[in-house]
């Protein structure tokens, strides 16, 4: 079932689209999934701070306020929380 089906099923039922998520098995490619959609996520709600930010201090530029946002929310911490997935699983073990 796709995503989007889902959000709009979980307004009415969000039991039974967990129910129906949880059923279908641990799988990496669907967890990298959500990981990365939260990481976009959280890069976009960086934007107005950043933006704030730079008109304030003009020294650094917009543009080099979101590349340094991008680089550490989408390519820096789906690497931190696949060390710490890591980490747990050998605790856990």
């Amino acid at each position: 079932m796709s995503v989007t089906s889902d959000i709009l099923r979980s307004w009415h039922s969000p039991r039974l689209v967990m129910r129906a998520r949880l059923s279908q098995g641990v799988r990496e490619d669907r967890a990298l999934a959500v990981l990365l959609c939260a990481c976009l996520m959280m890069f976009i709600a960086q934007w107005p701070g950043l933006a704030r930010a730079a008109q304030g201090a003009p020294d650094v530029p917009l543009q080099a306020r979101l590349g340094g946002a991008l680089l550490a929310t989408m390519f820096l911490l789906p690497l931190v929380f696949y060390v710490l997935a890591g980490l747990s699983q050998i605790v856990l073990r």
